[in-house]
């Protein structure tokens, strides 16, 4: 078992370990990519995303906006897209080394302009399957999402 240090953000973290992972992994093998903010993925979740990584070359974790987003310039609405085309994107990410490090790579210089691993594939012109999540894949970043988990009461600090 390895700890890799993370970078100044999540990309360059994952890129961290992509250089790590150079002449130790074959270009075809599988690498995932998870969030330690979602505690509560699922075994199944993790078993669709390498199956579908394999078959694609590079896929997603997502579920479908219940919401309706608006795209907003200046505090005014510019447009709405459809409910169907919109999803939240959430981990694991999963690729085959070979995708991952040509996307990372090329983009190394611009890691600071994305926000997650499956940006960085799809600007390198691969295509990024979804891989269907459940909402129970929290991410845990505020308090409040403690609150949502059943915390009642955050004790020190």
């Amino acid at each position: 078992m390895y700890v890799i240090e993370g970078g100044k953000t999540r990309e360059h973290s994952t890129f961290n370990a992509i250089k790590f992972l150079e002449n130790k992994i074959d270009l075809e093998d599988i690498v995932l990519i998870h969030d330690g903010a979602r505690p509560f993925v699922n075994k199944d979740i993790i078993e669709k995303n390498i199956e579908n990584a394999k078959m694609f070359g590079a896929t997603v974790t997502a579920i479908s906006s219940e919401n309706t987003i608006a795209v907003v310039e200046n505090d005014f609405i510019l447009s709405v897209p459809k409910r169907d085309s919109i999803f939240i994107i959430q981990t694991p990410q999963t690729f085959k080394y070979k995708v991952l490090k040509d996307s990372f790579f090329k983009f190394s210089n611009r890691l600071d302009n994305f926000t997650d691993d499956g940006s960085v594939v799809l600007a390198s012109g691969y295509k990024v399957s979804i891989t269907e999540g459940n909402k129970k894949n929290i991410k845990i970043t505020t308090v409040e999402d403690l609150h949502l988990m059943g915390v009642d009461e955050i004790v020190g600090g």
